[in-house]
């Protein structure tokens, strides 16, 4: 008798023939293949795959076949490809950098492939937005998408997306919420609130801050934040609260705006700023022109995320920490589970800020 299973075989084998060589479920048998430790023992894994090489199995022909199937039944097919709108200059910048070192985790331990840099550059959503997209969209290859939202654009890309798909698929957002999708961010608003009352509780009254357009939803809710640390110290923010309003990548008219607000208001004895990195730069700036910080003026930034050290390596900025990796790690988990229908409608997962008080606030002198 052969004893080779796959001499003389004339069609591919299939998860059925596996499931009938094992004694099991077609689906459990599915579920090993696809390393699934939530519906499977690792043990029963380790035996479906041990037979499923014994017996040649090829999990592209079968997976084609399918395909096939799903097109006059109508039902979905997982094809394991998630794609993520994610502008890839932005990887230089720490702050972008952890949340796709976050983001690539569950994507990595679920064994799906990742598509990435679809058209979109520095230039913006606006700019990029006909480009056309990869074949994979429109011949429904992709299982789920995640997007970078930004300024409010993603609902432009949407529209896009799900005019050129033959089918819906789920989408989680990152950064703000979005209709019709998922969405993991920070809490920006408590990140806000909290740094502006520290600054408040200190002793500082005029305080300077970055006021972004409406439709950036995260410094929209930090700023929010400001407000309502202002309404609980009975203080009127038209008369205290300092906004500059520019572009923060343009770092030379941030540093333009700054130093005329400074000079228009020598009231001020503190800033709020953007980011992490903006807030390196007024350190910089400042110290350049002779204030000390904190002694002449106070500075907090916001993200935690490009250290700004002393010669030990001690971190110096006063911040609020945001989860960056977590946000990554949990928008693809959250998209993991509604591709596999384990969630079942969309949510929004918001993460907590912590404020990190270092040295570069103090009571003003004045």
């Amino acid at each position: 008798m052969d004893k080779n299973p796959t001499r003389n075989r004339t069609r591919a084998v299939t998860l059925q023939d596996i499931a009938d060589r094992c004694g099991i479920s077609k689906i459990a048998v599915s579920y090993a293949l696809r390393h699934d430790r939530r519906n499977v023992s690792q043990a029963t894994m380790e035996r479906v795959i041990a037979m499923a090489q014994e017996m040649g199995y090829n999990p592209a022909l079968n997976h084609a076949a399918r395909r096939l199937n799903s097109n006059r039944t109508g039902q979905r097919v997982l094809n394991y490809i998630v794609a993520l709108f994610f502008p890839m200059h932005l990887l230089g910048f720490e702050y972008f950098g952890q949340m796709f070192k976050g983001l690539q985790r569950p994507v990595k331990r679920e064994r799906y492939a990742l598509l990435t840099n679809l058209g979109i550059d520095a230039k913006g959503w606006e700019d990029e937005i006909d480009i056309p997209l990869p074949l994979a969209f429109p011949r429904g290859d992709v299982d789920g998408i995640i997007i970078r939202s930004q300024q409010g654009s993603a609902r432009e890309l949407l529209k896009r997306l799900r005019a050129e798909m033959p089918n819906p698929v789920p989408v989680v957002t990152l950064n703000e919420p979005t209709p019709g999708c998922s969405a993991v961010l920070a809490n920006d608003f408590e990140g806000g609130y909290a740094a502006a009352t520290h600054l408040l509780g200190l002793g500082h009254r005029h305080i300077a801050c970055f006021k972004l357009e409406e439709r950036n939803y995260p410094h929209t809710q930090r700023f929010k934040g400001y407000l309502q640390a202002y309404a609980e110290h009975n203080l009127d923010p038209a008369i205290y609260l300092h906004p500059i309003e520019c572009d923060t990548d343009d770092h030379s008219e941030v540093s333009q705006q700054v130093l005329a607000l400074l000079e228009a208001c020598p009231e001020i004895t503190a800033i709020l700023s953007v980011h992490d990195c903006v807030a390196t730069l007024l350190y910089r700036l400042l110290h350049q022109r002779g204030m000390r910080i904190p002694q002449d003026i106070s500075l907090v930034g916001f993200d935690d995320a490009e250290p700004f050290t002393d010669a030990s390596g001690t971190s110096l900025l006063t911040t609020v920490y945001a989860p960056l990796e977590e946000i990554g790690e949990k928008a693809s988990e959250l998209l993991i589970r509604r591709i596999t229908g384990e969630a079942k409608r969309d949510e929004t997962i918001v993460l907590p800020t912590k404020l990190m008080v270092r040295a570069t606030t103090a009571p003003p002198l004045r």
